[in-house]
């Protein structure tokens, strides 16, 4: 009997936080700079009609057209060389210094021009910069031309009635951001030596999004705090080679596919709550209409199994943020149908979470396959980024946030993919990525795929939340 008594006890505590009513998400005024749309939007068209096209063989690149992009953006707007200064590092990046009145701490602004290689078969050209149903079609529209002529937007429209910043401002554009970023280290390092001290820095990342979380029909903003790391590793197995008519019991493919099978099956890289992801069901859950939901998230500590299982098999970003990820992406072996390879290979590109080093992965995937005959070799890494703090400039980026898109529940979470703002974190506590865009699952599926576009309305929204954060960034 003092047992059951114990158990309706703890059942009972359970339940006294999820019965409290959700949370309300507080309803912030929207507010709107009177700015020169039809501008906007013929920059933005302007600046897709350029093929700034980045590839890992340098050597397919077309020079002159980074060159002209970066002429376009100086032409376009004139208040870069009239109230600032420009640099062109390393050839590809764009470097401009806005001083402010108050010049100890800077902000630093990122994006990125150049864009991957088009693929598949688009409906519209994908360098037109179309205006079609209210989109606005191009390679770069989303990733991340819009979110640079916005931020040029918003300083044309600020410097009509103002000669100065209240602080002073970094423009760092990267020309080769999806090739790694060579320029965004020489920028980042140029900046540092000037200024030591920065006040925060934003690049790409989150999104404005709806329907993530199940009770939540508000519209949520996802500020990225930081990024998991990046590592490339090949698996390489030698064989004699020979006629296919003629094949051994093990051959240099039979080896590897047995290595690609222990990896998969392989439970090594397991899932964690970190603290990025520990904030971002802090911050949600709380405000869910779903009684189901605000029972296991407040009582977290019981169901912590469950949840994990549950986030792991329903899959997707949440699911990439808890764990590190292996990808097999490239396999290579015979030239012909009809003879056995002296070598294959197959490529895995790994996400590191948050704790988890490449040495460590690395380590892990050679206990794994040490009874194969598998050469395994790492080529390009990065490290996952320290965490950037949840206090001084993250509220500023929600104040403004609710600005532009009023009812809104911010929160933070883990970037999954690669960005140039990871250098920075080298050099500052306060680095953060959104995008100031609304995506759904259709903008989603466009970034790095046909049919690339941004509804009109939406990247004035993008322009709307620059103009906001240059007018108060003081």
């Amino acid at each position: 009997m003092p047992y059951l008594l114990i158990i309706i006890a703890l059942l009972l505590l359970t339940l006294i936080k999820p019965l409290r009513p959700a949370k309300i998400i507080p309803k912030t005024l929207v507010e709107a700079h009177d700015i020169e749309a039809q501008h906007a939007v013929e920059s933005l068209q302007k600046a897709l009609h350029f093929p700034t096209v980045s590839y890992e063989d340098s050597s397919l690149e077309n020079d002159q057209v980074f060159t002209d992009f970066q002429a376009f953006l100086i032409e376009r707007y004139p208040f870069i060389k009239e109230k600032g200064s420009v640099e062109i590092v390393d050839n590809r990046g764009i470097l401009i210094t806005l001083k402010g009145k108050d010049d100890r701490r800077p902000a630093v602004l990122m994006s990125h021009y150049d864009v991957v290689p088009v693929n598949g078969t688009w409906k519209h050209d994908p360098f037109s910069g179309d205006l079609i149903d209210d989109r606005i079609y191009g390679r770069g529209a989303l990733d991340t031309k819009g979110t640079l002529i916005s931020i040029c937007e918003a300083l044309h429209h600020y410097f009509k009635t103002h000669d100065q910043l209240e602080k002073s401002v970094y423009l760092a554009f990267g020309g080769d951001e999806e090739v790694r970023g060579a320029s965004a280290i020489k920028m980042r390092d140029m900046i540092h030596q000037r200024h030591p001290e920065l006040d925060f820095v934003l690049d790409e990342g989150g999104a404005v999004t709806s329907d993530v979380f199940k009770g939540i029909q508000a519209p949520i903003a996802l500020v990225g705090l930081g990024e998991k790391g990046f590592m490339s590793v090949t698996l390489t197995v030698h064989d004699k080679g020979g006629h296919a008519s003629m094949p051994a019991r093990e051959t240099a493919i039979t080896h590897l596919a047995k290595a690609v099978r222990v990896l998969n099956k392989n439970k090594q890289f397991k899932a964690q709550v970190t603290p990025v992801v520990k904030a971002l069901f802090e911050g949600l859950y709380p405000y869910s209409n779903d009684f189901k939901m605000r029972y296991f998230f407040h009582n977290y500590f019981f169901f912590k199994p469950f949840i994990k299982r549950h986030i792991l098999k329903t899959g997707g970003t949440l699911s990439a943020m808890m764990r590190t990820t292996q990808a097999f992406t490239m396999m290579a072996g015979s030239e012909a149908i009809n003879v056995l390879p002296t070598q294959s290979s197959v490529g895995i590109n790994y996400r590191l979470i948050t704790g988890e080093s490449s040495s460590e992965v690395l380590e892990k995937i050679q206990k794994a396959l040490k009874k194969l005959p598998v050469e395994v070799t790492c080529g390009f890494k990065t490290e996952a980024t320290s965490i950037s703090s949840l206090e001084g400039p993250y509220p500023f980026l929600q104040k403004l946030i609710e600005k532009t898109w009023g009812e809104i529940l911010t929160v933070p979470y883990l970037m999954v993919a690669a960005t140039d703002g990871r250098h920075y974190h080298q050099i500052s506590n306060h680095v953060y990525r959104f995008s100031a865009q609304k995506m759904g699952p259709l903008e989603l599926s466009m970034i790095h795929s046909v049919d690339e576009s941004i509804l009109r309305t939406h990247y004035l929204e993008c322009v709307q939340f620059y103009c906001h954060l240059v007018e108060l960034h003081s």
